[in-house]
């Protein structure tokens, strides 16, 4: 079925493909994993499926196929880690395979193998396949659309047209209009670059958008009873989906900004794309030499699709007042594509050989730093003490040897020995050093614990940090007494901030005085450290059931991974057991 090139790199997918799988069981981290998990289960816990809520309230934020999916997943297979990782998983490898196909539509066998290749195996592709969020399926489904449009171009036929309308629609319905906008700046720019004009007044583009009418009809029927039906809530659902979420980013109705500089993707770029990012610099200069020398000329063999679509979408993200690495992500298999063509352009041509030689000698310094980053993490920083764990580390540094035999090509000299390191350090960090890291994640350790020992409605939270991931784990919505500590502040209107610490305190000393007398029973208290202290000085008598260390998992840093400086980085956390205080205790203690 396969020739023996095939077979090779069809067992080279293999790598990536074991790096997502030994990921699935990890925990969900906080903040947007989790809290999508959190949401998931809340649906399916309520039958809800058009309306979508979080912790009881109206969630008007993200766009429901993840959760759909997720739903599906948790029915079939119960709720875990493993199982809200495992629809986006299978629809990442149908974006690999979309990006194959796309490629083998102008490309020779090797640029597309290379191509899905180097997007399944570089950072943020891995990254995406296992902190889940929205933009997995989005990638994939953009890929899919683009794949489609363009063999519709090439060869028009009904399937292609209905693959369009699916592609654009389930990614619409995975995170907002960037589903129609990327691939459409991706198509669009080719079209008039090559002056294709006519190609825009096909009437079959009306087919398209009735086909992505009709994926996104129940999500629009569900936004507007919940939202658009009930003026009294301030908000359109329709309106902020279709327009807000999106666009008001860039012209400023969004109020969600950061203080992220213009290049701020530039940067984030080159950790992120590794370990292809210098590869991926030089194809693109190269690349933008041939499109600027191809303008404007009738050319029915040429693209310009993966050039455009990846320059458009990343200038128009960077103009976006607010900026997170992961939003570039669904371009990345443009820029891949862009990467594997050149390297496999520059190996065949012998007045390049220099350069590719240059290139061989800075992928070994990749390489290199990768190993080495990774034999830190196991010895020093999350020290890894099995002996069947280091025989695993030996036998994929092994491998990562052995793949420089398989390298016979120049392009694959360049490519395998990287492709083999990015996967064996990624193998690692997602079985060892990952979970170790989530030691530190003390709201789903919390929220495991009250789970397995049926605590959920007897405990309540008070916490200083969002926390969707207590939710998940207890299976249960876990009342934050906070927000109304909160709401007592918000009534006393203070703008100093000093004093309105001081009031904080006094407002959480009432609160805390007035709940623990309405309790007819014992009950349990999840606090960090400055809660903990304010039940000691009002002397109000609990158990100390567990005692954790806590650290935000997705806001790394330096003092952090230093074993020498983690503890002063960390923050206290206690579940406690309240005992409930009776009226005679209360007189003696006044």
């Amino acid at each position: 079925m396969f020739s023996k090139t095939q077979r090779r790199y069809v067992w080279w997918l293999l790598l990536p493909l074991l790096v997502y799988v030994v990921g699935m069981p990890m925990d969900l981290m906080d903040v947007d994993a989790a809290q999508y998990g959190a949401i998931s289960w809340e649906m399916l816990a309520h039958d809800l499926f058009l309306q979508i809520t979080y912790k009881g309230s109206d969630y008007l934020d993200k766009p429901p196929l993840l959760f759909w999916t997720s739903i599906v997943a948790f029915k079939l297979f119960g709720i875990s880690n493993w199982s809200y990782r495992l629809i986006p998983v299978l629809v990442s490898l149908i974006g690999v395979y979309s990006l194959y196909r796309f490629a083998r539509l102008y490309y020779t066998k090797q640029v597309a193998y290379w191509a899905a290749l180097l997007w399944a195996s570089c950072q943020a592709c891995i990254l995406m396949n296992h902190d889940i969020r929205t933009d997995t399926m989005l990638t994939a489904w953009v890929t899919f659309a683009i794949w489609q449009t363009a063999a519709y171009l090439r060869h028009p036929e009904r399937r292609s047209l209905t693959g369009i309308g699916i592609g654009v629609g389930l990614a619409m319905l995975a995170k907002g209009p960037i589903g129609l906008v990327a691939p459409a700046l991706a198509l669009g720019f080719d079209l008039i670059w090559r002056k294709e004009w006519k190609q825009f007044f096909r009437p079959a583009w009306l087919y398209v958008m009735v086909i992505v009418a009709i994926i996104l009809l129940p999500m629009s029927i569900g936004l507007y009873e919940q939202f658009d039906a009930h003026p009294e809530k301030g908000v359109s659902g329709l309106r902020f989906y279709y327009w807000t979420q999106s666009f008001g980013r860039i012209t400023g109705e969004n109020p969600w900004r950061n203080d992220a500089g213009l290049f701020f993707f530039v940067h984030s770029f080159f950790w992120s794309f590794l370990p292809w990012s210098l590869l991926a610099v030089v194809a693109y200069v190269l690349e933008s030499r041939r499109v600027w020398r191809y303008r404007f000329r009738k050319l029915k063999r040429q693209e310009f699709i993966a050039w455009g679509g990846f320059t458009l979408v990343f200038i128009a993200f960077s103009l976006s007042k607010f900026k997170l690495p992961h939003y570039t992500f669904v371009v990345f298999p443009l820029i891949a594509l862009i990467t594997a063509k050149w390297v496999v352009v520059l190996g065949r041509a012998l007045k390049w050989q220099k350069v590719v030689m240059r290139l061989r000698y800075t992928q070994r310094f990749i390489e290199l730093l990768l190993l080495l980053l990774l034999l830190t993490m196991l010895l020093w920083i999350f020290p890894l003490h099995s002996w069947w764990g280091w025989a695993c580390v030996a036998a994929g540094i092994a491998l990562y040897a052995l793949s420089y035999r398989y390298a016979t090509l120049p392009h694959e000299k360049v490519l395998i020995p990287s492709f083999v390191a990015i996967c064996v350090v990624n193998i690692f960090l997602n079985a060892h050093v990952y979970p170790a890291l989530l030691r530190y994640q003390a709201p789903s350790i919390v929220g495991r614990y009250l789970r397995q020992n049926k605590l959920q409605n007897h405990t309540y939270a008070l916490l200083s940090f969002y926390h969707p991931s207590l939710e998940f784990y207890a299976q249960y919505i876990v009342p934050d007494l906070k927000d109304s500590i909160e709401v007592r502040l918000e009534k006393m209107d203070i703008q100093d901030a000093a004093q309105k610490k001081v009031m904080e305190k006094e407002a959480g000393k009432s609160f805390l005085q007035s709940f623990t007398k309405t309790r007819t029973a014992d009950f349990y208290l999840y606090v960090d450290a400055s809660y903990k202290e304010l039940l000691d000085e009002m002397g109000i008598s609990y158990e100390t059931v567990m005692e954790l260390e806590r650290f935000p998992v997705t806001e790394l840093t330096l003092p952090f991974l230093n074993p020498a400086t983690r503890k002063q980085q960390v923050s206290k956390q206690y579940l406690l057991k309240i005992k409930r205080v009776n009226e005679g205790d209360e007189t003696k203690r006044q």
